[in-house]
Order: C-alpha cells, then structure tokens, then sequence
C-alpha cells in the first residue's frame, strides 16, 4: 500500500513540475526533487526512467550529486520567472495579482539564490563524468 501511494504522490508531483514550467507560481525543482525522492523509494523502473530522462534527467543527477545548481541555471531561472509574473501581472490587470505575484517572486528568487551553486571544478568533473557514462 505505502509503495503505491509513493508510487501515486511520484506521478502527481511529476505532473505539478512539468505544469511549473509553464506555470512560475509552482516550483518546478522542488517537484522534481519530490518525484525522484518517490520513486527511488517505490519503484526502481520510475526512478531510473526519470534519472535517465533527457530533459530532466541530467539536472536532478547533478543535483543528486553535489546537492548544486549552475550559476546560468539559477540566473535563467530567475529571469523566466520574473518575465512570466510580469507577463501575468500585465495580462490579468487585477491588484490583488500585482500585489501577491511579486512577493511569490521575492520569495521564488530567494529561494533559488539559497541553493548552492556549482564551482567550476565541479562543473568540469561533472562534464567529464557525463561523458563517461554516455561513451564507457
């Protein structure tokens, strides 16, 4: 029972990531993160299905790895996140959303400067461990 409820709460945060990358009020790496902290505990076939996984795979085994993001990935985070809550903002014309959108992006931003960036060193080693793992 618990391994299908984890293997239920995987494919619903799965989907609440993918709609975070149309939609900047979610989250889209907590999600991510949530899935893959799901399916390793439920299901070997999901967890390795989205490791492997061409678009978001990658990102989540650095993650995985140095518990880091690089600093152009949290400086195009930030920048499609603040143009999508203007865009918002502009299109909806409503106060309440011109007041409560920029504090989800104060704390949005705040969060994503938090996560520990990548030093070049690591950037490197993961590159050519990429490489390894693509060509043995």
């Amino acid at each position: 029972m618990k391994k299908t409820l984890y293997i239920i709460g995987g494919f619903i945060s799965l989907g609440l990531g993918v709609i975070g990358i149309v939609l900047p009020i979610l989250p889209t790496v907590p999600f991510f993160l949530l899935t893959s902290w799901l399916f390793y505990r439920s299901s070997e076939k999901n967890y390795r299905w989205l490791m492997e996984h061409p678009l978001f795979g990658p990102r989540l085994r650095q993650y995985d790895r140095y518990k880091a993001i690089p600093k152009g990935t949290k400086h195009y985070g930030i920048i499609v996140l603040w143009l999508s809550l203007l865009l918002s903002i502009w299109l909806v014309k409503k106060p309440i959303v011109g007041l409560i959108l920029p504090i989800i992006g104060l704390l949005v931003t705040r969060h994503i400067l938090s996560i520990r960036t990548l030093t070049k060193q690591e950037q490197a080693e993961w590159r050519e461990s990429e490489r390894q793992r693509i060509n043995p």
